[in-house]
């Protein structure tokens, strides 16, 4: 496991997750009026009214992943098994046991729990953008995150974590389908129980 090149922060609007290949769809904040307003139909407005930790919002042929409810830098941190965690840092003291905490099975039991859960595909490449909101996908230079991840569906689960150290939002990817095969068709053509 270990964390992404760098943290991705935000000018106070949410974090978007979005596949490489959509990222010529999202214009940000351009013609935002105010995300108070519904008829406002601007990216970053539309990203600006999901008030959960996880939400979805349509990209041209697709959808985006919103990182929302909170203000603070996310960093990824990816692991041996096909997904890793997005870690949001509200407060820490020193990220090194932020790391400590996502490798102990703390994290599993509570993420078990959970009741954010949202799902996206990414495109051909398994490209996945980190970025902020309020930036257009065409025009990424830096404070950004490329996530390396196997075509495919993901789920991610989202929950807070405080301790005496820090207080964090962790969301969990992790692959439920790849290509046209799910986890579960994977496993049974390993097992020799699904024919060719």
């Amino acid at each position: 496991m270990r964390a992404g090149s760098n943290w991705v922060d935000t000018y106070g609007g949410p974090h978007l997750l979005l596949a490489e290949e959509l990222l010529p769809y999202w214009h940000g904040a351009k013609d935002w009026r105010n995300h108070l307003d519904p008829l406002d139909d601007s990216d970053y407005a539309r990203a600006c009214r999901i008030t959960g930790w996880l939400g979805v919002v349509p990209c041209g042929p697709s959808t985006a992943l919103v990182l929302s409810g909170d203000v603070g830098r996310i960093a990824w941190f990816a692991d041996a098994h096909r997904g890793g965690h997005l870690v949001q840092c509200i407060a820490a003291n020193d990220e090194k046991d932020i790391e400590t905490a996502i490798r102990s099975g703390e994290i599993a039991n509570l993420l078990r729990s959970s009741t954010e859960v949202a799902e996206f595909s990414t495109g051909i490449s398994g490209n996945m953008w980190l970025f902020d909101s309020a930036l257009p996908g065409s025009d990424l230079e830096s404070n950004c995150e490329v996530l390396e991840l196997e075509p495919g569906r993901y789920r991610v689960l989202a929950e807070g974590l405080e301790s005496k150290s820090f207080t964090v939002i962790i969301r969990h990817i992790k692959a439920i389908e790849f290509g046209l095969l799910s986890e579960d068709a994977t496993k049974r053509r390993q097992t020799g129980r699904l024919k060719r």
